[in-house]
């Protein structure tokens, strides 16, 4: 009956940790799209936000660049949320089909931490099919999409997301407008861009610059997240005990074991 109890208990127990253990993103410095996948009619209007979560780091700017089919659909406007103070570059190709957004700080004591919508994309179906906004995104590298940082290489972004498109005939959104609206404070340069080319330097020139690198890990995409690894462990403990209560129970019914001797 002991045993029984045990067991229900441990069991109880692991059941508890795993339902009241939040289900977190893996804890990356991130861009990501407010949806996974975006649905919109030929000559209809939808817009998507960019994403930045920084995962409690404090940055000091932020790169977006973006590529699409332009023969699927097409970027017509884009606009920032102010969640830095200078947005140095804004421009978009319709016929690369590439975005560059970069925002950065006003200064060292004005960092950002926190996860917020760093631009709003307006985009316009041009034919029925499918396709993929995708973010250029090189680990590492501070000339494609990056989280701009005051150490070690200057680029803390560790993770994507893709955005899924589907363009049909009787899609959603409104009904498109003028490509080019001078009443929308967007700058929309058309001019033929470098989609692999350098964005401005982000990162604020401080006395930080002068310190010694320090190492800095970039993860792959898919990173395990603490609450895998939380229930991995509460699995391993519960198999640890379990294995204990059956060696303890084992050793005391040997131990009350009545050897009959025969007279």
């Amino acid at each position: 009956m002991r045993n029984k109890f045990f067991f229900a208990s441990v069991f109880a127990l692991i059941l508890f940790i795993s339902i009241h253990t939040p289900l977190k993103a893996a804890e990356q410095v991130s861009l990501y799209w407010d949806k996974k996948q975006l649905n919109v009619g030929v000559d209809k209007q939808v817009t998507s936000d960019i994403i930045i979560d920084t995962a409690g780091k404090k940055v000091a700017g932020v790169g977006a660049v973006v590529k699409f089919d332009p023969n699927i659909i097409q970027a017509v406007g884009v606009s920032t949320q102010g969640l830095f103070k200078d947005y140095p570059l804004k421009t978009v190709d319709n016929e690369l089909g590439i975005i560059k957004i970069s925002g950065i700080v006003g200064s060292i004591n004005e960092l950002y931490s926190g996860q917020g919508t760093f631009a709003t994309v307006t985009w316009k179906g041009i034919e029925s099919g499918a396709s993929i906004i995708q973010y250029v995104f090189e680990p590492g590298s501070t000339i494609d999409s990056n989280v701009a940082v005051t150490y070690g290489n200057g680029d803390a972004l560790e993770s994507v997301q893709d955005l899924y498109v589907g363009v049909t005939e009787d899609g959603p959104g409104e009904i498109a407008g003028p490509t080019n609206n001078q009443d929308d404070k967007t700058n929309i340069d058309s001019a033929k861009l470098d989609p692999y080319g350098p964005l401005p330097n982000q990162a604020p020139k401080t006395s930080l610059d002068n310190q010694p690198e320090s190492v800095v890990e970039v993860s792959q995409k898919g990173a395990i997240s603490r609450n895998t690894l939380l229930v991995f462990a509460a699995s391993a403990i519960f198999i640890v005990l379990m294995l204990l209560a059956i060696w303890f129970a084992r050793r005391k019914a040997k131990s009350q074991t009545t050897i009959v001797v025969p007279k």
